[in-house]
């Protein structure tokens, strides 16, 4: 390969990387997945459990929770909404959770469009069964914060995971 081959190749590189074309930043990861915490807070509706995020792509195709079992015998139904910063709901969905579930439960969020920047939170709450919690840590996701009873806890953070 000869110097002006390489030259036209850095060229078409350096462009490429310029314009932007060589990432996807329609889908991005936050993760806040310390699994090192054993503490869990109830997610009964009245607790009103959030946790805020800084948005880091143009779309959210999913979310994960950590939650543990409470009542190894009951299974629930928990909900998930997605907030806007002014608590406006911009998507809601549920799943059945099957009694002892102890792990990372996923909703599937059909590409719900954000701003790069923005601060959403999530929400999720039982049927008022009270058989599951979600696991929560120190401040170990700069970004947000929990809402531990409706009180802004900035000192600590849920574990969760958006896609």
């Amino acid at each position: 390969m000869g110097k002006r081959t390489v030259i036209v190749w850095v060229l078409a590189v350096v462009s490429l990387l310029m314009s932007g074309c060589y990432k996807n930043d329609e889908f991005g990861l936050i993760e806040n997945a310390t699994e090192t915490s054993t503490a869990w807070t109830s997610i009964s509706p009245a607790n009103r459990q959030r946790q805020s995020f800084t948005a880091v792509a143009r779309k959210i195709s999913a979310v994960e929770v950590r939650i543990v079992s409470s009542k190894p015998d009951t299974g629930d139904t928990i909900a998930l909404n997605l907030l806007a910063n002014n608590g406006s709901v911009m998507f809601t969905t549920s799943a059945a959770v099957p009694s002892g579930f102890d792990g990372w439960l996923k909703f599937t969020v059909p590409n719900l469009e954000t701003d790069i920047g923005g601060i959403l939170m999530i929400q999720i709450a039982d049927t008022g069964k009270i058989a599951f919690g979600w696991k929560y840590g120190g401040n170990t996701y700069p970004g947000g914060c929990a809402y531990i009873c409706n009180i802004q806890k900035p000192e600590n953070d849920f574990l969760f995971k958006v896609h």
